[in-house]
Order: structure tokens, then sequence, then C-alpha cells
């Protein structure tokens, strides 16, 4: 159903020597609140003269912009294509788009004759003030706007989660090198402690060890001097009295001589023992 109506009276064409529409009547209608309209529709519609008037300069501009495409045509084309983009228009402003193409047709028409821009011809037909800006927003405008509105803060909202991941990897990527550079110094200090207490018990072994072999050495070189001691003294006195015992003077020569032979191997193999005991002593380092 529509709630109400207004019915505009245009005076005179207002064009020199051109046709004049005389009293041409624009039927404007207010649909329904059912009918998709935004806000700033609803509010140009309501039934008052002030935005009856402002609908149909809104439709005037729009159809004079239009026609400005349609140079070279006769009048029948040119109400066709301009009854075609009525037809295009949201249902609120489509009724009304056809009624005014048919009640402005020739002052359209002769508007493109004369070069006339759309503002010029809806102020000269008294359909619009001058100095007044109408604009409406359709359900298709709205609906334009709402989707780029809708892509703008999907793209925002992208770029910050596209932010926030690069962030977060950014933030996990120094997290797992300082967990990876505080392993390997563990890692480090472990092997150097491990290595540092391997090289001690090496090196008390080697202590030990060094310890034991000075010993030995010492021992044998000792040995060496306490036999060589022992065994010439022995030897000579096992000479001395075994040799006197000889009866003859020849063979306590030769007693004593063998003696002599004795001592001297004797301080031969002591030598050499003497001479292992210092190399020994040499060997490992012994003071």
């Amino acid at each position: 159903s529509v709630i109400g109506c207004l019915i505009i009276s245009v005076e005179g064409g207002g064009f020199p020597d051109g046709p004049s529409s005389g009293a041409l009547p624009v039927v404007l209608g207010v649909p329904p609140p059912s009918r998709h309209i935004s806000n700033e529709m609803q509010n140009y519609m309501r039934a008052d003269p002030e935005s009856a008037a402002a609908v149909a300069c809104f439709l005037c501009r729009q159809l004079m912009s239009a026609s400005g495409q349609r140079v070279g045509l006769s009048q029948n084309q040119l109400q066709a294509a301009l009854e075609n983009k009525c037809k295009a228009l949201p249902v609120e402003l489509s009724d009304h788009c056809s009624s005014f193409v048919n009640t402005f047709l020739q002052e359209i028409y002769f508007s493109l004759n004369y070069d006339f821009s759309a503002k010029n011809v809806c102020v000269a037909l008294n359909i619009c003030d001058k100095d007044l800006e109408i604009t409406f927003e359709t359900k298709t405008d709205r609906e334009l706007k709402e989707k780029e509105a809708r892509e703008k803060e999907e793209r925002k909202m992208k770029e910050r989660e596209e932010k926030e991941r690069r962030e977060r990897e950014e933030r996990e990527r120094k997290e797992r090198e300082e967990k990876k550079k505080k392993e390997e110094k563990e890692a480090e200090e472990k092997l150097k402690k491990r290595r540092k207490g391997i090289i001690d018990d090496v090196e008390e072994m080697n202590k030990d060890e060094k310890r034991l072999n000075c010993m030995f050495c010492d021992r044998m070189l000792d040995n060496a001097k306490k036999y060589a001691e022992t065994a010439k003294a022995d030897i000579e006195s096992f000479a001395s009295t075994a040799c006197a015992k000889w009866p003859r003077i020849r063979f306590a020569e030769t007693c004593h001589r063998m003696a002599e032979e004795k001592i001297t191997k004797l301080n031969k193999f002591v030598d050499e023992q003497v001479v292992e005991a210092l190399w020994c002593g040499e060997l490992y380092n012994c003071e």
C-alpha cells in the first residue's frame, strides 16, 4: 500500500523559444517500510513538499546526466533509453523515474540540442533550486559501501593478523635461538668440567706412576751401589782367605788373578746397573 502521495505542479518550461510543459504533474509516492529504503531516502521521501521536491530534483539531474550520453538519438530512441535507465533504478525510484521521463521528455530532448548542463536544465524547469545539492543513497549504493567497508575491515584484520603472526614467529625464533645458545653454553661448560676432571685424574695418575717409576729407579741405583760394595768386599775377603791356603805360590797367584777378574766383571756389571738406574731416572724426569 502507499502511505501517501504528493502532486507537484511544475510551471512553464523556461526555455527561450522552446517548448513549455504547462502544468505538468509528477506523482511521488512514499513506499511502505517493508521496501528496503535507506534512512536518508526515507527522510527525503516523507510526505511534505520539500522532500518531494528533493526527489524530483534528484531524478531530474540523474536523467539529464544520462541523456547527455544519448546525443544524436531521436525522441523515441531517447525515451526508450531513459526508460531502460529507470528500470535499472531501485524499486522505490523506478516508477517515479518513468513518470518523470514521460512528463519532461520534450524538455530533455530539447536540452540536448542546446547542450545545457543537467543542473541548469533542472533549474530552468523550476524543479531544482540552483543552490540545492541532492544526493541519495540507494540500496545498491548502501550495500556496495557496506561491502567495501567489510572488505576494508577484513584487509585491516588480515594485515593485523599477519603482523601479529610475523611478530609471534620472530619472537619464537628469538626464543629458540636464546634457548639453543643457553643449551650449547651449558653443554660446553659441562664438557669443560668433564675434560678438566679427566685431565686432573690423568695428571694424578701420571704423578703416581712417575712417583712409582722414580722409586724403582732410585731402588735400582741404591741396589747397584750396595751390591758393588758388598760383592767386592766379599770377593776380596774370599780371595784373601782362599788363595792363602794354596801351598804353592803359582797357584796362589792364579787365585788372586781370578779374584781380580771377578772383581773387574763385578765392577763392569755394577757400572751397567748404575747407568740403567740413571737412565731410568732421566726417562721419568726424576729429581
